[in-house]
């Protein structure tokens, strides 16, 4: 029954004209992303303590992307995010300005995660990675994302440990 009802539920969106609000995006946390194994075409790569404000409007405008009718469909999707301590904005480089910073949320095509496994398996490759095959990068408006500082990291410290890991890689 409840398949029944998504089925129908999907066929009224797709007659009214505008994108679905459903299964466009698979959100992904952690330092290491898991092997693909769904069907979502987008992929968010997100930080531990994301709280995503819309996601019905974030699934309807991922399936915009997709199904755009322009000549070059877009492959990776900045999502603006603001701290939820303190309302400030997520910048997009790392303190010092070198590297992305690991809190950004992106979207990517999951067809483009599926390949990038083969060689890599840490978030923050995949989405320098990304960014470098994509070049520009469409972006969301602001309000979709909210990030709780210093969930899942270890004792607080995850960035000294990306550091420390950068160096030694």
């Amino acid at each position: 029954e409840l398949e029944f009802e998504s089925r129908t539920a999907g066929r009224l969106d797709f007659r009214s004209g505008r994108p679905p609000t459903v299964n466009a995006v698979r959100v992904v946390t952690g330092y290491h992303t898991p092997v693909v194994d769904w069907d979502e075409p987008w992929t968010l790569l997100a930080p531990d303590g994301l709280r995503l404000t819309n996601v019905e409007a974030m699934n309807s405008i991922a399936w915009s992307l997709l199904l755009d009718d322009g000549t070059a469909s877009s492959m990776v999707a900045i999502v603006p995010a603001r701290y939820l301590d303190d309302g400030s904005h997520v910048p997009a480089m790392g303190e010092g300005g070198r590297t992305m910073n690991d809190d950004l949320p992106m979207m990517v095509r999951t067809f483009m995660i599926k390949a990038f496994q083969g060689r890599m398996t840490r978030m923050k490759t995949m989405k320098v990675s990304a960014i470098t095959n994509e070049g520009n990068p469409k972006q969301f408006p602001d309000g979709f994302a909210l990030i709780e500082r210093n969930v899942g990291a270890v004792g607080g410290r995850r960035e000294l440990l990306d550091e420390l890991l950068d160096e030694l890689l």
